[in-house]
């Protein structure tokens, strides 16, 4: 009696198991319902390429109105440049074009402290990106930050002498644009970039 009981109960179980088998719904894999194998990551470089592209647009619209002597337009579109570029570099930190880009946007806006950093993000993700270096120094020109513009001029001079160039020529029209008195320092920086330019 006990043996047929436990017979019984071995086959039940049975069924139930295979039933349940059965009736369980089959789970697709990412391939078998046609997505691209690529998770999260894929979409949010995606996402950040629209916000660049958006942020590019009203950067180079901003810096036309510019051109045009409309400041105040032009600053509505850097700041729109600014919230693109921004959401560019949080959907994907390692969009080097976002970064840098939006130095040059802080540039534009005087937030000078805020366009250094941007850089610097950029530089650590690449540090040969040398359009980088040569806007980074104009901004640290701007904050009188002269040692680091020399430091930044021996890397351009080193590896893309046009960029270096263009360095020096900045630093003189800096030089030409200003109006206070300068100090022993400031006057032995712009003599050591005519001397460099004469070279």
């Amino acid at each position: 009696m006990r043996i047929s009981t436990l017979k019984a109960w071995g086959l039940v179980t049975c069924l139930l198991i295979t039933h349940s088998v059965i009736a369980a719904p089959a789970t697709k894999s990412q391939m078998e319902q046609g997505e691209a194998p690529f998770g999260d990551g894929y979409e949010q470089s995606l996402q950040s390429k629209k916000y660049f592209n958006k942020g590019n647009r009203a950067y180079s619209k901003a810096m036309e109105l510019i051109g045009d002597g409309k400041r105040r337009a032009a600053e509505r579109e850097l700041k729109n440049a600014e919230k693109e570029l921004r959401k560019s570099a949080k959907a994907d930190q390692k969009n080097l074009a976002a970064f840098s880009l939006l130095g040059k946007v802080y540039a534009q806006l005087g937030e000078s402290r805020k366009s250094v950093g941007a850089f610097n993000y950029a530089l650590q993700l690449n540090p040969k990106h040398y359009d980088s270096w040569l806007e980074r120094a104009k901004v640290l020109l701007e904050m009188g930050l002269r040692s680091e513009v020399k430091q930044s001029f021996n890397v351009l001079e080193r590896s893309a002498p046009n960029m270096a160039e263009s360095l020096l020529k900045a630093i003189i029209i800096f030089k030409e644009q200003r109006t206070a008195t300068m100090s022993t320092e400031e006057i032995a920086f712009f003599e050591w970039a005519e001397e460099k330019i004469k070279l």
